[in-house]
């Protein structure tokens, strides 16, 4: 299994260069300094990583890209399980994943 540093490096090797933060108004781009509602979010893949040393350490990565601007594309990383903080887990339920 791919580490999270693997999984990152080679979605930004294809192009997934930018970085989403879960916001209450959207996923805010950090580099381009914008946010997206979910309705202009597309999710290309969605990885999930687990810890095998500890199975409720586990992260979830999403490719995406915007319906805005299809040419701006970018992950977005998210704890996953009991740990998720509220704002993740209402974007991921937007985002239909």
């Amino acid at each position: 299994m791919k580490s999270l540093t693997e999984v990152l490096e080679e979605l930004e090797q294809n192009g997934y260069d930018e970085t989403f933060r879960a916001q209450e108004s959207g996923l805010c781009a950090t580099k381009a300094g914008h946010v997206y509602p979910s309705g202009q979010l597309h999710v290309d893949e969605s990885i999930r990583i687990e810890n095998a040393s500890d199975p409720d350490n586990q992260v979830l990565v999403l490719a995406l890209h915007t319906t805005a601007d299809p040419k701006l594309r970018g992950t977005y990383v998210v704890t996953y399980g009991t740990n998720m903080p509220p704002v993740d887990s209402a974007m991921l339920q937007q985002l239909d994943v």
